[in-house]
């Protein structure tokens, strides 16, 4: 007979996981969570890949702030987008938000929009809503994204472009309907500003996978830290 013992994430000074590391017995095998979002689009990229597909730009980075970050999740959904897309040889943004895109996708957007431009009790409200119907999984993620879009471009305008050129330049891009609402937050938003927030998301995304049952409540805290945040430099800056 054989037992398969799963856990989820174990401390090096686990006990159970030296008992199984150390007794002949067992057989173990340590998985180890991708992280950062150029891994999980570099596993997204790979899989479209093997179907002799691609995606255009800031279409990988659009499917996995939809999905999120869960590994096996990433895997389903980029096979049943490959499909979907057969037999075209580009995956578009378009395509992405047809076959991953639901209301979670409105609700998202509308979350980030209000966390960066300070209107906390916005914020809360969404995110509770999203809380209930179990569409929250993924907010860190596309947070964590939409702060590198901030940097990016506001590290090209700091080069002497202008908001548009620097908006097409970005990796992904920035595409029309953002770009306002990204000139908005840079007015407030120092580069100094943008990396404190983004340190703050890749902290609550740790914090999240090492205590899974309070991903939630880790969740809200770090997007009212970020919104509050963000109210008090716009008063500054007025």
């Amino acid at each position: 007979n054989f037992v398969l013992i799963v856990s989820n994430s174990l401390k090096n000074g686990s006990k159970l996981r030296n008992a199984a590391e150390m007794n002949p017995v067992f057989a173990s095998v340590g998985f180890y969570e991708e992280t950062g979002i150029g891994a999980l689009v570099l596993r997204v990229q790979t899989i479209v890949k093997q179907h002799g597909m691609s995606f255009e730009d800031g279409a990988a980075e659009r499917f996995v702030g939809l999905v999120g970050s869960d590994r096996s999740m990433l895997v389903n959904e980029a096979e049943k987008l490959s499909l979907y897309c057969h037999p075209s040889k580009v995956i578009t943004r378009e395509d992405v938000e047809a076959i991953c895109g639901d209301q979670a996708e409105f609700e998202s957007d509308a979350l980030i929009q209000a966390v960066f431009d300070g209107d906390v009790e916005s914020a809360d409200r969404i995110f509770a809503s999203m809380t209930l119907s179990g569409d929250a999984r993924s907010v860190l993620i596309m947070a964590q994204m939409y702060l590198a879009k901030l940097e990016a471009v506001s590290a090209a305008m700091a080069r002497g472009a202008d908001l548009a050129s620097a908006c097409r330049a970005a990796r992904p891009p920035v595409f029309d309907k953002q770009q306002s609402a990204v000139g908005r937050q840079l007015r407030v938003f120092s580069g100094d500003d943008l990396g404190r927030a983004q340190v703050a998301v890749q902290t609550a995304i740790l914090q999240s996978r090492q205590t899974a049952d309070l991903g939630d409540a880790v969740t809200a805290r770090c997007l009212l830290s970020l919104a509050r945040m963000a109210r008090q430099l716009r008063a500054r800056a007025a």
